[in-house]
């Protein structure tokens, strides 16, 4: 089950699943209108504010690898007509790489393809995210078997919208699946140039404030965290007094 808050709501309980997808928003705060739902999937659009629409998908995959052929399929068909922000919140039951299963024998090289495959060709990605690894535990104490079946998936769109959006995995409450908590903030971007003076290396304190600067943590991914520490450093230099040695 996957819950934005509560207050209104729509689910796939009509497809006769036993794997179901109930969704619940806070219509004060915004509203969510589906428009493909199914066995594995809830898809539609989400407004907020003055925020431009944000396409969201639901996922609750099938456990058996060929009714997951259909998921790929759906998805595809609908990633490739958006340009907008795109999110994608899921529970794959499956995995990417194997470092994302402890315990238990070990997927073919091939069976670890669908996933992959999947988000090759959707041009997507993995949100950044901070908290536990291992989203499942199969609740065992003699042969416990822990993996990542549960991410966020986002296209470019969102990230420029969101450039310091991750998700945080919390343990595990009442399921045998880890809670995952969306946290976005939107940063209207501000292009400044960012130019490098060959005497700061003769500074004292110099190198220390670059050791500070990209050590802090900093959940925006690739160029957009790059952005940012440079940002962080050059605060730090106009901040401070530095005395040439």
């Amino acid at each position: 089950m996957f819950c934005l808050k509560m207050k209104k709501s729509c689910d796939n309980f009509g497809c006769y699943t036993p794997d179901r997808i109930w969704v619940k928003w806070d219509s004060s705060q915004l509203s969510f209108s589906p428009s493909f739902t199914s066995s594995q999937i809830i898809h539609g659009i989400l407004e907020a504010g003055s925020l431009p629409p944000i396409y969201l998908s639901v996922i609750y995959a099938a456990n058996l690898v060929e009714d997951r052929k259909v998921l790929w399929d759906n998805l595809l068909g609908l990633s490739a007509r958006i340009d907008s922000p795109l999110i994608i919140i899921c529970d794959f039951n499956c995995y990417r790489f194997d470092c994302e299963k402890a315990g238990g024998s070990s997927l073919p090289a091939g069976r670890l393809g669908e996933l992959n495959s999947f988000i090759f060709y959707s041009s997507l990605q993995d949100l950044a995210y901070v908290g536990i690894f291992y989203t499942w535990y199969n609740q065992r104490i003699d042969l416990p078997i822990h993996i990542k079946l549960d991410r966020t998936l986002i296209n470019n769109a969102f990230l420029e919208l969101f450039q310091t959006a991750y998700y945080k995995v919390d343990p595990p409450s009442g399921s045998d699946h880890s809670t995952l908590i969306l946290l976005t903030t939107h940063v209207k971007r501000t292009f400044s140039r960012f130019m490098f003076k060959d005497f700061w290396i003769s500074m004292d304190g110099f190198w220390e404030e670059i050791l500070l600067t990209f050590d802090r943590p900093n959940y925006a991914r690739h160029i957009a965290s790059f952005y940012n520490y440079l940002r962080y450093l050059k605060k730090a230099i106009r901040g401070k007094k530095l005395v040439l040695l």
